[in-house]
């Protein structure tokens, strides 16, 4: 199996947002309020990509046990006193806040992540000024090696915030036809037929080896923790012998996403 390097592209995206930032002194507020492990981990890479790009990182740590009122309010205060360039709400939010609420409290000239409504809404559109950042991840992967999804079976893994509802709308933007499966309901035999399979369960292991076809291009990216390592949707050890190409955990989409955020920052900056 082929790896995809993320570490190599996500450098070709941080030198064009470097360009981009010029000698602009930009800053990024991040509001963690919670303690996912894997949470501090993206919030570790995004503190160290900010610091090599002269970006200044805020990491604002707000209780778990408010209300999402609370947080709302907490955020639009921060975003108005603090005259950051961009925000990031560190997803995900304590279980029981209404998640989309809180997002909302981001304007959309510096929602990053593209989760704000009105955000997602000008992305659907076309009139959005950004990627959000898993489909820049994505789209990179796939155009680094020349793979086009036209004519292919996809199949999405995966129906949350940050992958999988971003991937999808992507790829109803460009007409391209995809089953999707939920972790609830995982119809996995359906992945024997999959050209291209994107997956953001979050459930390490859940995909192996013997389940794909050879050739497949399999992007990962799910994230969760398992004996204290970010792990995958994919069982990696069981693809080693197959044909195709592969997103590692870490090291495939993780690094192109945090990239991207800082790429949207400079965008929405100019």
């Amino acid at each position: 199996m082929n790896l995809f390097d993320g570490k190599q592209l996500a450098g070709q995206v941080l030198k064009e947002a470097r360009e981009l930032m010029g000698a602009k002194k930009l800053s990024l507020g991040i509001v963690v309020a919670g303690d996912d492990p894997a949470t501090r981990a993206f919030v570790a890479q995004k503190e160290k990509r900010g610091a090599e790009l002269g970006v200044d990182v805020r990491v604002y740590e707000e209780s778990v046990s408010q209300t999402s009122r609370k947080l709302r309010r907490r955020i639009a205060e921060l975003v108005k006193k603090t005259k950051h360039d961009g925000w990031v709400v560190q997803l995900p939010l304590p279980e029981g806040m209404n998640t989309q609420y809180v997002l909302n409290a981001i304007p959309e000239v510096k929602d990053v992540d593209v989760l704000n409504q009105k955000s997602v809404g000008a992305f659907v559109a076309g009139r959005a000024k950004v990627l959000p950042p898993v489909v820049g991840a994505v789209k990179t992967l796939l155009e680094s090696q020349n793979i086009s999804l036209a004519n292919k079976k996809i199949v999405l893994v995966g129906t949350g915030r940050l992958v999988g509802r971003p991937v999808a709308l992507w790829l109803i933007s460009q007409d391209l036809p995809f089953s999707s499966l939920t972790f609830q309901s995982p119809n996995l035999s359906i992945l024997k037929e999959a050209d291209i399979i994107i997956s953001g369960a979050g459930q390490p292991g859940l995909i192996h080896g013997e389940i794909v076809k050879d050739g497949a291009v399999v992007i990962d990216a799910g994230t969760s923790e398992l004996s204290e390592k970010l792990v995958g949707d994919v069982d990696q050890a069981s693809f080693e012998s197959k044909d195709g190409w592969l997103s590692p955990v870490p090291g495939g989409v993780g690094p192109l996403t945090v990239a991207y955020i800082f790429k949207n920052l400079a965008v929405l900056a100019l």
